[in-house]
């Protein structure tokens, strides 16, 4: 009998409008009022998954930042994992070389470096994305130099976006090489940036211990690479239709696109009496 449900938002609990479908809200209500935890795992920052969480009426904390964070509805914190100083400069320092627009969160706040013309596209569409007004953006003449200023700021995930395939692959691998740090990606021109030991799998489990959930009793839903910690985690790990292959070769069972109420579908095929 599964006891926790988790979801992926981008790609995988919201369609390719940003929003979660009517179909999946009634889903996922029906499963907390059969005694079954719903629970979001995302790469957001947490003001934007608060947004989602409220829509399905989620009690179970959520996990934001891609794992760094674990914090509930009324802000209650269980848990956090910050990237180091000194890492943060490392990174800052190599975006800085090579002029790539570059993120970064703490708990609540987005930063940004200030950007050139075409990159101010990019930062609308991601203030305009669902869940997104909520979060507070602020843009920094440079990075580097700011964190330089601002030693003391607590940083929980880095972003950078670039569509160059050679740059994005080079950073990657020199990136990994750094031990203290995690690195992957969750869309197909991005990289992000957590601190060692933070994942989407390890705060599944930190959470399901909290829930006193067993593994065997826990499905989750991914589509990118950053959901294959917590796909390999689950008792049963469920790709997207529309999830990259790497997820759909380790997940247990390949459901619709996100789409056409993807995990509807699945719950329904999994959990019975539920949908």
């Amino acid at each position: 009998m599964y006891k926790l449900v988790v979801c992926d938002m981008d790609g995988t609990l919201l369609n390719s409008k940003g929003v979660i479908s009517n179909k999946n809200i009634l889903t996922l209500k029906n499963l907390i009022k059969n005694d079954i935890q719903v629970a979001i795992a995302t790469g957001r920052i947490h003001p934007s998954a608060s947004t989602f969480g409220k829509q399905i009426g989620i009690k179970t904390p959520l996990i934001t930042c891609n794992g760094a964070i674990i914090k509930d509805l009324n802000e209650k914190e269980y848990f956090k994992n910050k990237i180091t100083f000194r890492d943060c400069l490392e990174v800052f320092n190599e975006c800085k070389k090579h002029d790539i627009l570059l993120q970064f969160y703490t708990e609540d706040t987005c930063y940004i470096e200030k950007s050139k013309s075409e990159r101010n596209k990019f930062i609308e569409w991601c203030k305009n994305l669902e869940g997104e007004k909520n979060v507070t953006y602020k843009e920094i003449d440079n990075a580097y130099d700011w964190l330089k200023e601002n030693k003391d700021t607590n940083i929980f995930k880095i972003l950078m976006n670039t569509e160059d395939d050679k740059l994005r692959k080079n950073l990657k691998n020199k990136f990994k090489k750094i031990e203290s740090i995690e690195c992957l990606s969750s869309w197909s021109t991005n990289i992000e940036i957590m601190n060692k030991g933070v994942s989407k799998g390890q705060a599944v489990k930190k959470l399901a211990e909290m829930l006193n959930i067993k593994r065997d009793e826990i499905i989750c839903f991914g589509d990118n690479e950053n959901d294959l910690s917590m796909i390999e985690y689950a008792g049963l790990g469920v790709a997207m239709g529309n999830a990259n292959e790497g997820v759909k070769k380790l997940a247990d069972y390949i459901t619709i696109s996100n789409d056409e109420d993807g995990i509807s579908h699945a719950v329904s095929k999994l959990i019975k009496n539920v949908v």
